[in-house]
């Protein structure tokens, strides 16, 4: 049986690279026992502005995205 990993994780999705030091930092000063995940998508912001907003399909790749990145 396998041992669960019960550390908190928090998964940042990102449109650009830009607060991904910032927010790495930050989490290391005030939350230093939670696993940081980021993923980066830069196609984000253009889907939604080209459709109008938030799709279903974009929604549902969106609730997807961390489990696409491993």
């Amino acid at each position: 049986m396998a041992k669960e990993n019960k550390q908190k994780k928090v998964v940042i999705i990102h449109t650009s690279d830009v607060s991904v030091k910032d927010l790495n930092n930050l989490f290391a000063e005030l939350a230093p026992d939670v696993y940081i995940r980021n993923i980066i998508d830069d196609s984000l912001p253009t889907e939604v502005l080209d459709n109008g907003g938030f799709t279903t399909t974009v929604k549902k790749e969106f609730a997807l995205m961390p489990y696409k990145q491993r």
